[in-house]
């Protein structure tokens, strides 16, 4: 077997070629570089932040997840009910509040500062009665994405090594699984209450 004489010329536009190629290919390397820090920096910068009352959003992979699961919390049945129910003893409240204070006292200046209390109360009532049964869902929510929190007091069961939540006591299918091993599905979920 003999070498190939190949043409000065040719060799040099191989060795050329090969060079830019090489090139290329460190510069696309450090382009994914910088979009791959860019996308985690958007990612963290997009990460959910604890609502105040709902430090369970925190744990959804981004805010737009997190909006998205407690809109559906807010719109699942027995929650939506209880909103609307609660919602009629609102306007119930304050239209009795108003027409009290108009018929006693004949001033409509009480009435508004009547209505208005009794409008500010309601809604914390509303909010108070809500926020634990919207908490469970979202709780639910995680553990079905495999998220180790306990779904009765919120606490994270990462690391754990027992099937028991050390803050309430609960079993949990999730401690003790270490990484994830076995799925689970919250079949039949407690009533809430």
């Amino acid at each position: 077997m003999g070498c190939i004489v190949a043409d000065p010329r040719v060799l040099e536009l191989v060795t050329e070629i090969r060079d830019l190629y090489q090139r290329q290919c460190a510069l696309a390397d450090q382009m994914r570089v910088q979009i791959d820090a860019q996308a985690e920096r958007v990612k963290v910068s997009s990460r959910a932040r604890a609502a105040p009352g709902y430090p369970e959003l925190e744990r959804f992979d981004s805010i737009y997840d997190a909006h998205e699961m407690y809109r559906k919390a807010r719109e699942h049945p027995p929650i939506r009910f209880r909103a609307g129910v609660l919602y009629v003893l609102t306007v119930a409240a304050i239209l009795v509040t108003c027409t009290g204070i108009v018929l006693r006292t004949g001033s409509a200046t009480l009435s508004l500062a009547g209505t208005l209390s009794m409008a500010v109360f309601m809604w914390w009532v509303q909010y108070r009665c809500l926020q634990p049964r919207i908490q469970r869902w979202l709780r639910e929510e995680l553990v079905r994405r495999k998220v180790p929190i306990c779904v009765i007091c919120g606490y994270d069961l990462r690391g754990q090594t027992t099937s028991r939540c050390p803050e309430c006591g609960t079993s949990s299918p999730l401690a003790g699984a270490g990484p994830f091993r076995r799925s689970y599905e919250v079949s039949q979920p407690r009533p809430y209450g």
